[in-house]
């Protein structure tokens, strides 16, 4: 099933309200169904940034420790939006019987639907709306906006684009959306460098 911005939105509407945050960590402390983990994987480009396991009622979450905390966040976001969209949906059996549900970055952020139905839990989950504007009003630019939000300037333009959904007659962002971005990325140690 492909869900649209419309619905994706609704859903971190209701996630925000029921949890009374939209941090991504105190969502996952509060969701009892969710049991987040974190582990060593190195912070090169081949490294594994997380994934998501659902086997039988439980939702397992691991982020990559050895990431920056601000971008174990936006994955963590990203991980949620798979357990709030896609932890329901119907998949093979595993050889041994056992029904299983896995997310992993290998496809994080690549382009497919599910991968870029989460980047949009993302975005909507750790960017406000009123947050962008303000900053707009104020006649700062999108990489000003993305530093002080503290996300990555492509997840800013996935946000630009549900916003703009939402009111067509904002102006079109000048960074190419693409779903790919985190993929295969190197991050810096220092996060700061990673968002310019």
């Amino acid at each position: 099933m492909i869900y649209n911005g419309e619905y994706i939105c609704s859903v971190v509407h209701k996630v925000k309200k029921e949890y009374g945050s939209s941090d991504p960590f105190r969502i996952c402390k509060l969701k009892r169904s969710v049991k987040l983990n974190f582990e060593a994987m190195g912070i090169g480009q081949e490294a594994t940034k997380g994934f998501f396991l659902k086997m039988y009622q439980i939702n397992s979450i691991t982020v990559n420790s050895d990431m920056p905390k601000e971008f174990q966040r936006i994955i963590l976001a990203h991980e949620l939006g798979h357990v709030f969209l896609h932890s329901n949906i119907k998949r093979e059996n595993d050889v041994s019987g056992n029904k299983i549900k896995q997310f992993s970055d290998t496809a994080i952020f690549a382009d497919n639907a599910m991968e870029k139905e989460a980047n949009m839990f993302a975005a909507e989950l750790l960017i406000d709306d009123s947050s962008v504007t303000e900053l707009l009003q104020e006649d700062r630019s999108f990489e000003y906006i993305a530093q002080e939000l503290r996300v990555p300037l492509k997840l800013l333009g996935i946000k630009w684009d549900i916003m703009k959904h939402k009111n067509p007659e904002l102006c079109d962002f000048v960074i190419p959306v693409c779903g790919d971005f985190l993929k295969d990325e190197e991050i810096p140690p220092n996060f700061d460098e990673y968002i310019c």
